[in-house]
């Protein structure tokens, strides 16, 4: 049995035997059952979804959205003079050099990992200019967050502005 559906159709079905090295052909009329008028599908994307759901399952960790990253980069021309005013984090040089260094007990002076859109930057924090940076979520050493990131020292998961 072969059965025929479309959408705006009704279904039809129409008996078809099938042998070994022959082809079928079988014309089949589908009676219409409405005629659909154009439709226009508006939708939202939210944006930073993976900064949302990060900051639903993390402990500890500083999270800096498009506003508060907007306020920032008003008065930090690098990405370092924004992470340079947050507890746990010492920036170790200037412009393309700089490097963050995790200032928390037994893991001070390791380099922080920085992550950006999901992909780990072997680049300096400065490498990505501060405007270009849509969302932070910031983790000191000891914090809780995403295990694919989170080393002893921390990370600095960013997501930029698309």
């Amino acid at each position: 049995m072969l059965d025929v559906r479309h959408v705006g159709y009704s279904a039809a079905e129409t008996p078809v035997e099938l042998r070994s090295g022959s082809i079928v052909t079988r014309d089949v009329r589908l009676p219409r059952i409405a005629n659909l008028d154009s439709i226009r599908v508006v939708a939202t994307r939210q944006r930073y979804t993976e900064f949302s759901d990060a900051q639903k399952h993390s402990l500890g960790a500083i999270f800096l959205g498009p506003e508060e990253m907007e306020q920032r980069q008003r008065v930090a021309a690098y990405t370092s003079d924004v992470l340079r005013r947050l507890s746990g984090f010492a920036v170790v040089g200037v412009g393309s050099n700089a490097k963050l260094v995790s200032n928390r007990g037994p893991y001070s002076g390791c380099r922080v990992p920085i992550v950006i859109d999901g992909n780990v930057s072997s680049f300096s924090i400065n490498d990505i200019a501060a405007a270009h940076i849509g969302a932070m979520a910031v983790y000191r050493a000891g914090d809780m967050g995403p295990s694919q990131f989170i080393g002893t020292c921390g990370a600095i998961l960013i997501w930029t502005k698309r």
